[in-house]
């Protein structure tokens, strides 16, 4: 009872947001559309914003990594494993951490 009531709950939460009003696919497609534009805009650089790590590359990383190491097929994860840009970000944010600049 109390599950249905949530879910409800959750479906109409979602469908006045927004996304709720697509279909799975066309959720997929702004998805990878999104990551698109991620990619053009991390080209050729070692973090978000140029040489120097900022909050905004934590931000990235944690919703890159939760796509690429997480083991659930979907398109975003398709689009993602074929980035080398993506990959090398990863990287970059990786080697910052593991030399103990946190």
């Amino acid at each position: 009872f109390i599950a249905n009531q949530v879910r409800k709950k959750m479906k109409r939460a979602i469908y006045f947001q927004g996304i709720g009003r697509h279909s799975q696919d066309q959720i997929y497609q702004l998805g990878v559309e999104d990551l698109a534009v991620l990619e053009n805009f991390l080209a050729e650089k070692k973090y978000a914003l140029g040489d120097k790590i900022s909050t905004l590359d934590t931000c990235v990383y944690a919703h890159l990594v939760n796509i690429l190491d997480v083991d659930i097929q979907s398109p975003l994860k398709d689009y993602a494993d074929k980035s080398i840009i993506f990959k090398n970000y990863c990287e970059n944010i990786k080697s910052f951490m593991d030399n103990d600049h946190l």
